[in-house]
């Protein structure tokens, strides 16, 4: 009987161990189905970041350029209106192609989204207002009617028009901001679920301890990989791509914390924007490589020659603008005139071997306790116009 007994408990023994084993390697299938399903989860919603890191990009390059259009058209037709010179009025028409070009573009980006498409047919509506409202100010200062077209720009009737494109634009730019923030997120959750499940794998025993090592290794792979996409997505948002200088948004934001700590300290402020001249002859002539060559030249030699604390942006494709904090006017006149005297004396050679030689227009305004940066800028602006048109390579302070 015992050694029955003994049978029936070996049997029973090694059916227990049998399902066991059948259980583990079943157990072993599902873990490694779930790290299979987890790891291809995560790729795909790194896909979707990436896809809509992308999409964001060209929505908000596109929205920028939009509104550099629709300064552009104010530009043009306040030179014009100042110099009576018909010269002015190219950056006006060019604008006006660019800037539909630009709102097109950037229907057919948003085109999947009512409320983003409806936001850029606003978009679309408001600069063809700005359009008519500018050629109208030029028509009435070319018949010479020059009282009404002064009249026209004193009611602020295109500035008005642009800040109603820039909100616009602002919206656009917040929507995509915040999707891009919501699929971040998920590949982050994603990619921390995959974490913990292979920190459950290791649990299992020595055999899957080798596997969830594999996975954890892909797995910081992958946050690396998002920690480099949020690095980047904040380098971008903040620098121009070409200089690395601050871009046209950052360098606003930096206006106005200065603007802010001036009226906070009551120390001066000034505000200097540069242009590049006859820069349009130099990609004509040498190329858009030899232009881009030369941007960088300028945009090195201001960092090397600005103090510290002072702020230097690419504004615009050939524009730059620096923010000079507890800086007078004469003391922003003298560092610029240092620039402009430092670029004009570098002999540029481009890659055809010849050498060019580059100059400098300057605008510059010094802060008033009640300015505005949309006021500061428009005051650097106008003096930068006036250095174009006197003849360039100078600098002048605004009246």
């Amino acid at each position: 009987m015992w050694l029955i007994g003994a049978v029936a408990r070996k049997s029973r023994t090694a059916s227990w161990r049998g399902n066991f084993l059948i259980a583990s390697v079943f157990l072993l299938a599902l873990l490694l189905a779930g790290a299979s399903w987890f790891a291809t989860t995560t790729a795909f919603e790194r896909e979707n970041a990436e896809a809509s890191r992308d999409h964001a990009f060209a929505v908000l390059g596109t929205a920028d350029e939009i509104e550099i259009a629709a300064l552009n058209a104010i530009r043009g037709e306040r030179g014009y209106l100042l110099s009576d010179d018909p010269e002015f009025l190219r950056p006006l028409n060019d604008a006006k192609l660019r800037g539909r070009f630009l709102i097109e573009q950037l229907q057919e980006l948003v085109a999947d989204n009512p409320e983003q498409a409806a936001s850029a047919k606003r978009v679309a509506a408001e600069f063809n207002a700005l359009i008519f409202r500018v050629d109208r100010i030029v028509e009435l200062h070319r018949r010479g009617d020059r009282a009404a077209a002064h009249k026209r720009v004193r009611n602020a009737e295109d500035r008005d028009a642009v800040e109603t494109i820039v909100a616009d634009l602002q919206r656009i730019e917040r929507y995509e901001n915040s999707r891009l923030a919501k699929r971040t997120l998920i590949a982050q959750k994603h990619g921390e679920a995959n974490q913990n499940y292979q920190y459950l794998l290791s649990g299992v025993g020595i055999a899957l301890m080798i596997l969830a090592a594999f996975a954890v290794s892909a797995v910081r792979r992958a946050v690396a990989a998002e920690a480099r996409v949020r690095s980047e997505l904040r380098r971008r948002a903040m620098t121009d791509e070409l200089t690395g200088l601050a871009n046209r948004r950052e360098f606003m934001a930096s206006l106005d914390r200065a603007m802010a700590s001036a009226r906070r300290s009551r120390r001066p402020l000034s505000l200097a924007i540069l242009d590049i001249d006859h820069f349009k002859r130099i990609n004509d002539t040498f190329g858009h490589p030899a232009g881009d060559a030369v941007i960088r030249t300028v945009a090195t030699t201001a960092v090397d020659l600005m103090r510290g604390q002072d702020t230097v942006g690419r504004i615009g494709g050939e524009e730059f603008a620096i923010v000079l904090p507890d800086c007078s006017s004469a003391d922003a006149y003298a560092a610029c005139e240092r620039l402009r005297l430092a670029i004009r004396a570098a002999d540029l050679e481009m890659e055809t071997g010849e050498h060019v030689s580059v100059t400098l227009s300057t605008g510059i305004a010094t802060f008033a306790p009640n300015d505005t940066a949309e006021q500061m800028i428009a005051l650097a602006d106008a003096a930068l116009y006036q250095a174009k048109h006197g003849g360039r390579d100078r600098v002048l302070l605004a009246a």
